[in-house]
C-alpha cells in the first residue's frame, strides 16, 4: 500500500488479529498546464543577416502552495534553468506553432501535471516565468544563455487555477528590446484541473478500514490526523498523531507490510498492535448495561 502526501509525515500502522487503518474525505485535485501555441508576430526579421533566424520560447510554471513545477524539464541551461522550451529554426517569421508537435518540448505542450490529495494544498495560481530569443547556438535553445539576439525581458505573469473541474487558457505578448532583431512574440497556455479520486486513511481506531492481504493499496493521508484519549503514542506517533488500518492475521501468524513502493512520497512510520479478541471497539462494553469496563485501547498489545 503506498501513501500519497508531498511532505515527510509520520503514519502509524495498528493491527488487531485485524488490523487498522485511518481516513478522511477531503476535496483534491490534477492540476495541468499546457502550451497550446507561440507566435513568432513580426515579419522577415532576420538577427543574423546571415541567414534566417531561428526563434525559441522557455517556460517555466510553479504553484503557489507546494512549489510544484515543471515535471521534465528540457535540460540543464537556458535563461530559466529547469524549463520546457518551444523553437523554430530558419524562419524569420511571421508563424504561428501548435501543438502537439516536434517543435516542442515536451511533444505534446503538456509540461505542468501534478496531483494535490489535500484541499489545502490545491493551488489558486500557477505563476509563469517566460522569455523569447532568438538563438545562435547549435542546440534548439541557448545552453549557455550567451550567443542569443532578439531577447524580451523575464516575463512573470500568474494564470489562475479554475475553482473546479475546467479549463482557462492565457495568452501573453512580449516584445525584444535587441533594435538589431525587433521581433515580437506570443505564447497562449492553457490551466486545467481536474478532479483527483482517491481514498483516504481513517483518523479514528474504530473507523479502521479492513483491508485485504496480498493486496497493494493507494490511500491519501493529509496533515490533520488526531490522537485519542488513552491511545499508545511512541515519539513519532505523539510528534505527528495516527492513522489506522486492520486485517486478520493468516494462520501462519507471518504478515509484511511495507510502504516502500514506486508512488510512496513521504516517509511511514509504523507500529504493530494485536486485539486480544479481535473486534478492537465493542469488547470493552459490559454485554447487559452496556458500560465501558475497559477503553478500546486496553485491549491491544504491541509487537
Amino acid at each position: 500500500m503506498f501513501f500519497t502526501r508531498t511532505n515527510t509525515v509520520r503514519a502509524i500502522l495498528s493491527l488487531l488479529l485485524t488490523m487498522v487503518f485511518s481516513n478522511n474525505s477531503i476535496g483534491q485535485a490534477i492540476v495541468r498546464v499546457r502550451v497550446l501555441s507561440v507566435q513568432a508576430l513580426n515579419a522577415n526579421i532576420d538577427c543574423d543577416f546571415i541567414g534566417n533566424s531561428d526563434f525559441v520560447w522557455e517556460f517555466i510554471g510553479t504553484d503557489n502552495t507546494l512549489g510544484f513545477s515543471n515535471n521534465n524539464p528540457s535540460a540543464p541551461g537556458g535563461f530559466f534553468g529547469d524549463f520546457n522550451h518551444a523553437f523554430k529554426n530558419s524562419d524569420n517569421g511571421p508563424y504561428t506553432l501548435i501543438a502537439p508537435s516536434g517543435n516542442f518540448n515536451p511533444n505534446s505542450g503538456l509540461f505542468f501535471d501534478h496531483q494535490y490529495v489535500c484541499a489545502t494544498d490545491v493551488p489558486t495560481q500557477i505563476n509563469l516565468e517566460w522569455r523569447a530569443y532568438e538563438n545562435d547556438e547549435a542546440t534548439n535553445y541557448s545552453l549557455l544563455g550567451l550567443f542569443t539576439d532578439g531577447e524580451t525581458p523575464n516575463q512573470n505573469v500568474t494564470m489562475a487555477v479554475p475553482i473546479a473541474t475546467g479549463t482557462t487558457n492565457y495568452t501573453y505578448n512580449a516584445s525584444s528590446t535587441d533594435g538589431g532583431c525587433p521581433q515580437s512574440y506570443s505564447i497562449t497556455l492553457q490551466v486545467e484541473r481536474l478532479p483527483l479520486v482517491i481514498s483516504y486513511f481513517e483518523d479514528n481506531i474504530c473507523d479502521a478500514t479492513n483491508v485485504a492481504l496480498n493486496t497493494t493499496y493507494t490511500l491519501g493521508w493529509c496533515p490533520d490526523a488526531t490522537l485519542e484519549a488513552n491511545e499508545p503514542r511512541a515519539t513519532d506517533v505523539a510528534a505527528h498523531g495516527s492513522v489506522w488500518f486492520r486485517f486478520v492475521a493468516p494462520a501462519s501468524g507471518s504478515v509484511q507490510v511495507t510502504t516502500d513502493l514506486g508512488g510512496t512520497q513521504f516517509g511511514t512510520y509504523f507500529q504493530l498492535y494485536h486485539a486480544a479478541d479481535g473486534s478492537s471497539c465493542t469488547t470493552g462494553l459490559e454485554p447487559l448495561t452496556n458500560n465501558v469496563i475497559k477503553d478500546k485501547f486496553d485491549y491491544l498489545s504491541n509487537y
